[in-house]
């Protein structure tokens, strides 16, 4: 019998109809889930591992494996879905969060191809909480070394998910989990959502659609001024007029430890010798919206009138972890975990041998003929460019389109800007190429359909298809566009 086919639309995701910020979990398969013959295992970089390439779910073993082995009991399968009457559906991802510049780089670019592509790109960030609590000590990674500082940080993942992108788990201090025990994988996603859960939010809107908060004002009134309004790079005598959206843009400066910014415009990177990042002014407070106070003069929050931003997303450090982590996010009703490696295939389907509940597992993936796994860190360990890893994105581009099954894929990156941003360059133009339709020397289009969507986006896709189609072989999904073409902010209600 012919499979049904499944109609889904993008725009249902993130516009008008549903809560945007919901996923349900992945419902449980029909039957017994049992490990695969022979799971997929870690593509080789054909070079020594580098450090962030660790354990990988992919590579579990039966629920009879030795105690030793770190995924005994967690049970991985292909997820049986159909994707070959959809556009591409492509996932670009940041881990770390603490460089300002990056944050506020992604998302103009965002907004940019959007533009260009007629229907909103939408970004996944894992990020760490060392970068936003002052608090926290411990981290290798370093950590924000002032209320301000995190303030800002604060805002800027705010002005993220007002604007439709997915914020992930990446940990709280970067730390490898692959030893940790049941007990520490809990102790640690409890810190990490006992400041995410009490500091980022779902957007309330006013009448015109816009998010009440963040908001940011100029902190000088004399033009040109790191701090002040501007509208185009001319206006600021240091050459850059820094968009935090495109209605609001501030002049600002390169900044580190050498290079203070203005007070009170704050630096990311406050730290940095060499590196730089720069200066952005503090949001605004307090914030009161028709007459009741959602953040007080000094930006803490009113828990309860605002409704916490669900995180439904992860990815371990070093993509290293076990049963324990498995426990962890099933314990904490995730969606999805994203610490995998495997050969190109359709997501997996995630669960524990010995208790119930399923996630969906979305690896980065190596397509023949590239040099690396598609994560700007590990180009950077086997020592290839930025026009190695561009070459290399156009061609998973198109041999993941055409895949019989057209599954999706997906790159990560990270908020570090390696080879003087070399590799940030070569995603943006590899997105680009996607979006012009990956043409060959002739300008034909060999990927001529390519939707770009959040993890969380994805998720919600496969979800509905599966629920639609239990009880079939497979579950195509067709026709993903986007009802609303590029709306100025998603609506969240």
């Amino acid at each position: 019998m012919r499979p049904a086919v499944v109609w889904l639309l993008v725009g249902a995701l993130v516009g008008c109809g549903d809560e945007p910020h919901e996923v349900s979990p992945l419902p449980a398969a029909t039957g017994t889930a049992k490990p695969p013959a022979s799971p997929p295992a870690p593509v080789s970089t054909n070079t020594a591992p580098a450090p962030i390439v660790s354990a990988s779910v992919t590579a579990t073993a039966s629920a009879s494996a030795p105690p030793d082995e770190p995924f005994a009991r967690t049970m991985v399968r292909r997820v049986g879905i159909d994707f070959s009457k959809s556009p591409l559906l492509f996932t670009a991802s940041f881990d770390g969060s603490q460089r300002y510049g990056m944050w506020l780089d992604t998302m103009h670019f965002a907004r940019e191809l959007g533009r260009a592509h007629g229907s909103p790109v939408r970004l996944t960030y894992f990020i760490n909480t060392c970068y936003f609590d002052p608090s926290i000590k411990g981290s290798k990674i370093g950590r924000a070394r002032s209320r301000p500082e995190a303030l800002v940080r604060r805002a800027l993942a705010q002005l993220a998910i007002n604007a439709g992108h997915d914020v992930g788990n990446h940990g709280v201090r970067h730390d490898n989990g692959l030893k940790w025990s049941s007990k520490r994988w809990q102790e640690e996603f409890d810190e990490f959502h006992g400041w995410t859960d009490k500091n980022l939010f779902r957007p309330i809107r006013d009448e015109n659609g816009y998010a009440v908060f963040p908001r940011f004002a100029p902190t000088t009134s004399s033009p040109g001024a790191t701090g002040a309004r501007c509208k185009t790079d001319d206006d600021c005598p240091a050459g850059q007029c820094l968009a935090l959206t495109d209605e609001q843009r501030f002049c600002t400066q390169a900044c580190n430890r050498k290079q203070p910014c203005p007070a009170p415009t704050v630096c990311g990177a406050p730290t940095f010798r060499d590196d730089t990042d720069v200066c952005v002014p503090p949001p605004t407070h307090p914030i009161v919206y028709r007459g009741v106070t959602l953040f007080d003069g000094e930006g803490h929050p009113n828990l309860e009138r605002l409704k916490p931003y669900r995180i439904i997303g992860y990815r371990a450090p070093f993509l290293a972890g076990n049963d324990g982590l498995t426990e962890a996010l099933l314990n904490h009703d995730y969606v999805y975990d994203a610490s995998q490696l495997s050969p190109p295939g359709s997501p997996l389907r995630l669960s524990l041998a010995d208790r119930s509940g399923v996630l969906l597992g979305f690896p980065l993936m190596q397509h023949r003929q590239t040099r690396t796994i598609p994560m700007d860190y590990n180009y950077l360990q086997v020592g290839a460019s930025g026009q190695r890893m561009l070459r290399d994105y156009e061609r998973s581009f198109v041999a993941s389109f055409a895949r019989p099954a057209r599954t999706p894929w997906n790159v990560g990156h990270h908020f570090s800007l390696w080879r003087d941003g070399a590799y940030w360059q070569a995603l943006q133009t590899a997105m680009r190429y996607a979006s012009s339709g990956c043409p060959d020397d002739e300008g034909k289009p060999q990927c001529p359909e390519v939707a770009f969507v959040s993890f969380r986006e994805l998720s919600r896709i496969i979800v509905r298809a599966v629920k639609r189609a239990q009880g079939t072989d497979a579950a195509p999904v067709a026709q993903v566009k986007d009802r609303h073409p590029h709306p100025r902010e998603p609506r969240d209600d």
